[in-house]
């Protein structure tokens, strides 16, 4: 709830928003909340996969 917070904090200010618009934004910090790195996962090869809420929430990732 705090990154949720700080997140809505920093995009909006003390701007007033129409009810489509938070929406929009809500959606949005949603995203970037969601697909912020927890761990790096590595499988043995050069490449690392860093896993995401959004993992557990879709099995995948966003991008």
């Amino acid at each position: 709830m705090r990154s949720v917070k700080v997140a809505l904090r920093k995009t909006v200010g003390r701007s007033l928003l129409t009810f489509d618009k938070l929406r929009t934004v809500l959606c949005e910090v949603e995203s970037r909340i969601n697909d912020r790195p927890l761990m790096l996962v590595s499988s043995g090869t050069q490449d690392e996969l860093a896993l995401t809420p959004v993992h557990f929430l879709i099995g995948r990732s966003l991008a």
